[in-house]
């Protein structure tokens, strides 16, 4: 099945792919949404174009009510939740963590 691209959320990226401890995804509400809707699966795109999930890899936001111009920032580490301010503009920022062990975004 092919899921269209939310609409809620816009994704930003992911930043220091293969950084030990720096590795995260950036996420932005563009409507006021319960992020319980949503999770990050990581898959391997096969050279036919379909994807293939990788076992073990799934991340679920759990229950929280997220507005613009928030800041979801999700650290591929373990750590604990954080709600902080954007260093540079001052928005809210809710930081998650993966709990990972190693990275997961070193390969292109």
């Amino acid at each position: 099945m092919i899921f269209p691209p939310p609409i809620e959320l816009t994704f930003h990226g992911v930043f220091d792919a293969g950084v030990p401890n720096r590795e995260r995804l950036v996420l932005q509400p563009n409507v006021s949404v319960n992020m319980a809707q949503f999770g990050i699966l990581v898959g391997w795109k096969n050279p036919n174009g379909h994807v293939t999930p990788i076992w073990d890899n799934f991340f679920w936001f759990g229950e929280a009510v997220v507005n613009p111009p928030m800041w979801i920032v999700v650290m591929t580490r373990g750590g604990q939740f954080e709600a902080t301010k954007h260093p540079t503009t001052g928005e809210p920022m809710h930081i998650c963590f993966w709990g990972r062990k190693q990275t997961v975004f070193e390969n292109p």
